[in-house]
C-alpha cells in the first residue's frame, strides 16, 4: 500500500481515530451513506480487500471501494465490521482489530479481522483488511520498518 504521506502533528492521532470510526460505522449501514463516506477518502485512496469477503471483483480505489457497498446488496451481501482494538501506529497509520458480521442469504458468520489504515492530506488514504491475524502483522511489520515512514 502507500507511504505515510502525512506524518502526525498534535492531535492527529485522535482525528485519525475518529475518521477510521466513522468509516466502520458508514460501512456497516444498510444503505451505505456513500456521500458521507466519499467526504472522509482521499480521492486517490487505495484498498486491499480480505479474499472473500467481495461478493464479485476485487475493489482497490475509492470508486471501486465505494461501489463495493451497492454490488454486495444486490448480491444479497452485507458486511458489518466491529473493532475491539484501535491504535495509532508510531508513523501515524491505525491498526484496528475486531470482526466482520458477514450476512448473506444463507445467514450470518462472524470472523476476526484486521485493518491498516494510512492518510494522507487529512482523510483516509489507504486500508487493508485481513481475515489472518500473521498476514496483517507482516503488513504492520513491513510499515513499521520502511524507510521513510
Amino acid at each position: 500500500m502507500t507511504a505515510e504521506a502525512d506524518p502526525p502533528a498534535f492531535g492527529d492521532h485522535l482525528i485519525r481515530i475518529k475518521l477510521v470510526v466513522r468509516l466502520l460505522v458508514l460501512s456497516g449501514e444498510s444503505p451505505v451513506d456513500k456521500p458521507a463516506m466519499t467526504t472522509i477518502l482521499h480521492p486517490e485512496m487505495h484498498s486491499l480487500a480480505a479474499p472473500g469477503i467481495a461478493p464479485a471483483r476485487s475493489y482497490e480505489n475509492r470508486t471501486q471501494f465505494l461501489e463495493y457497498f451497492p454490488d454486495a446488496v444486490g448480491r444479497g451481501f452485507q458486511v458489518r465490521p466491529d473493532a475491539s482494538e484501535i491504535r495509532v501506529l508510531p508513523s501515524g497509520a491505525v491498526w484496528a482489530a475486531g470482526g466482520l458480521c458477514v450476512t448473506t442469504p444463507a445467514g450470518a458468520d462472524t470472523t476476526p479481522a484486521w485493518f491498516i489504515y494510512t492518510f494522507r492530506e487529512g482523510l483516509i488514504d489507504s486500508l487493508e483488511t485481513y481475515l489472518d491475524r500473521d498476514l496483517a502483522e507482516q503488513s504492520l511489520q513491513a510499515r513499521i520498518f520502511r524507510p521513510g515512514d
